[in-house]
């Protein structure tokens, strides 16, 4: 399981990111768009 990961040597402004969770059947949640999660360094 992973609960955190760092891009590194992106510009954020360029891309736009979507989270999804796959369970172990394959079923697949709906992308959702974490944008109070997404840091700025």
């Amino acid at each position: 399981m992973v609960n955190e990961y760092t891009l590194e040597g992106i510009v954020i402004d360029n891309f736009l990111f979507g989270v999804a969770a796959v369970g172990h059947d394959g079923n697949e949640s709906q992308v959702v768009f974490p944008e109070g999660l997404i840091r700025r360094r």
